[in-house]
């Protein structure tokens, strides 16, 4: 019984009724004794009542003034750990806010023999665990998930702890940070690595290499590795692919790393040269499948860009807030805050723009169709950051595919994805495609192609500007191929301007797809 209902209950006790002789009820003053007691009762309750409002209104205030003390994104974390490591080492904590540990709830959903996560966030191997095993963690707060925290037990063939050691890496091998790096004024990266590289979620500090600490990956797996304070800022008149991480990462997984800071690039290209600028990866590339049983599936995964990245150039351009251009190889579980520009001065050098809040461009290849029941697919991406789109100048001859997610996917499903920033598309007389999840999805298989759970937050901005051929939709600019669509949980009406004064171009927005075209 709630304290209102007893107070209600108490106040109809505490009164005697009697008839009256004109057969009205007549309420029985209360004597002194009574009164006292009633007003005692009474103050008690609304104590009671005043003390939890008070109780609920400081939690209130403790867990939304500014998301002070509890994380209001829930943090993924990946470690590894030698199967020797009996001393351990201490995770990160950011996960509890201002809480104490003792507030929260650790949940071990998947124990690891031989592998202990103690109380006080320390690491460590306390038996004999079997090199692979995998463990899993949980921290709750009031039921609600802040950190998942996943351990792998992993043979560890060397440690780095400074930028001398991280800079003279090569070849194979499977190493571990141990301290945060500082690479500011550090010129040069690693040429080519085929090996493992474990973050266990230390600091890479101040990397200014617009070629990627890696120029080349090559079958290896990089994972956990915080890049702050990126401090990019270049010049190039030569093609090729830049990223933090990586410029080109092929038949390689990138997993649970991040990167904030600023990265601006100028590439003064010929027209037809391709260049490729994500905010992790430049190029990512693996071979296509071939069956459905085929396990050579490569991930970019858990990845979140807070970048501001401004690129201005000439020639082919694929630029995205997580990866440039990807072949063959899926995102999964990957964020974009950041914010992504593209200015292109001189659209008769400009081969072409894709342009996306996730990945420039992103295709599939099937070597024999017939053995797949299902294309495969992309499962919660999300993009919240402001993008822009600026070329001027007219080239006729020139697509630009602008979307909040992909500039263009092919060959690949999608499902659970949202866009929730603004999207900005100006534009000389150069056609267009521009859609709130993708500028062009385009099917060129036997199998369908969906695109389902998709969102646009209410409050997004999709705008184009344009003096040639321009389609917008919420979802997307345009449909090619046996694409279907299902549960759009949200959509805008996508807004197209042009110059009253010209009469040029055909302009279609919509608020869900543009155009749908059956090949």
């Amino acid at each position: 019984m709630s304290e209102t209902e007893k107070i209600n209950k108490t106040d109809v006790g505490a009164e005697s009724v009697s008839d009256t002789s004109d057969g009205k009820a007549k309420r029985k003053p209360l004597d002194k004794k009574k009164r006292a007691i009633l007003i005692a009762v009474i103050c008690v309750a609304l104590a009671l009542i005043i003390a939890g409002t008070v109780t609920a209104v400081v939690w209130l205030t403790r867990d939304e003034d500014g998301n002070a003390t509890v994380p209001s994104e829930l943090k993924r974390y990946s470690y590894y750990i030698d199967p020797s490591d009996t001393v351990g080492f201490y995770i990160d904590d950011s996960f509890k806010g201002e809480l104490a540990l003792d507030e929260l709830v650790c949940t071990v959903k998947i124990p690891a023999a031989g592998v202990t996560l103690a109380d006080d966030l320390k690491l460590y191997v306390s038996g004999e665990p079997v090199e692979g095993a995998a463990a899993l963690y949980e921290y709750s707060y009031k039921n609600v998930t802040v950190a998942v925290v996943n351990v792998t037990v992993a043979a560890i063939d060397g440690k780095i702890g400074n930028a001398s050691a991280l800079t003279s890496l090569s070849g194979s091998g499977t190493y571990v940070l141990t301290a945060d790096i500082d690479m500011t004024g550090v010129t040069h990266g690693i040429a080519y690595f085929s090996g493992n590289l474990y973050g266990n979620h230390h600091e890479i500090k101040g990397l200014g290499i617009a070629g990627g600490l890696f120029t080349e990956l090559y079958g290896a797996h990089i994972s956990g590795i915080e890049f702050t304070s990126v401090n990019v800022s270049a010049a190039t008149d030569l093609y090729g692919n830049y990223g933090v991480i990586a410029g080109t990462a092929r038949n390689s997984d990138i997993s649970y790393c991040t990167a904030e800071g600023n990265f601006t690039l100028n590439a003064a290209l010929s027209k037809n040269d391709i260049i490729y600028v994500g905010g992790l990866v430049g190029y990512a590339s693996s071979i296509g499948r071939k069956n459905e049983a085929f396990d050579n599936l490569k991930l970019i995964s858990y990845c979140t860009s807070r970048l501001v990245i401004d690129v201005k150039a000439t020639g082919d351009v694929k630029i995205g807030g997580i990866a440039g251009g990807i072949v063959n190889t899926s995102l999964r579980e990957c964020r974009n805050y950041g914010s992504v520009a593209f200015t292109g001065t001189d659209a008769a050098n400009i081969a072409g723009v894709y342009f996306g809040g996730l990945a420039g461009v992103l295709t599939k290849e099937y070597d024999q169709v017939n053995s797949f029941t299902e294309l495969d697919e992309g499962a919660r991406l999300y993009s919240y950051g402001d993008l822009k789109v600026v070329v001027s100048g007219d080239n006729g001859g020139i697509t630009v595919f602008a979307g909040g997610i992909f500039g263009k996917v092919e060959n690949h499903s999608l499902a659970n994805v949202a866009f929730g920033g603004k999207l900005e598309v100006t534009l000389g007389k150069i056609a267009s495609y521009t859609g709130g999840i993708v500028g062009i999805a385009e099917n060129s298989t036997l199998l369908a192609m969906r695109l389902r759970g998709a969102g646009i937050a209410e409050d997004s901005v999709i705008g184009v500007y344009s003096l040639y051929n321009a389609y917008a939709g919420g979802i997307a600019g345009r449909f090619t191929g046996n694409v279907t669509y299902e549960k759009i949980t949200g959509s805008v009406m996508p807004v197209i301007t042009t110059d009253s004064s010209s009469n040029t171009g055909l302009h279609v927005a919509s608020e869900a797809v543009a155009r749908n075209e059956n090949a």
